[in-house]
């Protein structure tokens, strides 16, 4: 199961009842498919950044769920028959910020880090002395020869 966001544009001569229907139909299909609803959030009318079709507004709801990877093709296919679906797009979420899985996973990494720097430091003590050439630098006598 992956975390998914679906962002959906919905026709804006859609009446409340229509708008609840269009959200039933798609929280459905997911659900249908084996998948959770983790939220829904609708945006309202919003001014399109560009008309599409005949229209230059639309009423847009964001879905969070989690879906098997396969049937993500489905959902779109059912997406893209409905009239009322002006546009869609179902991205793969990123958790960022204050998810708490994600600073979850953030403090676990940050606390191995050290841990792991400090193992590997310790098997090279050798200390490099200042007039030693290093891998960047070549021997004087090397490059007045050359020259």
């Amino acid at each position: 199961m992956r975390d998914y966001e679906l962002m959906v544009v919905l026709d804006p001569n859609l009446d409340e009842a229509a708008i609840e229907a269009a959200n039933a139909r798609v929280s459905g299909a997911i659900t249908q498919r084996g998948g959770t609803v983790q939220g829904v959030e609708a945006w309202g009318r919003r001014r399109l950044a560009y008309p599409v079709g005949r229209f230059r507004d639309g009423h847009y709801v964001l879905y969070r769920f989690q879906l098997a990877a396969q049937s993500t093709a489905e959902i779109e296919r059912m997406l893209k028959l409905t009239e009322s679906v002006m546009r869609y797009l179902v991205v793969r979420a990123v958790h960022v910020g204050g998810d708490p899985r994600f600073m979850q996973q953030q403090n676990n990494q940050a606390t191995q880090q050290p841990s792991q720097a400090s193992a590997a430091g310790a098997g090279s003590t050798r200390a490099v002395a200042e007039d030693e050439p290093g891998p960047e630098q070549a021997p004087r006598e090397a490059v007045a020869a050359a020259g």
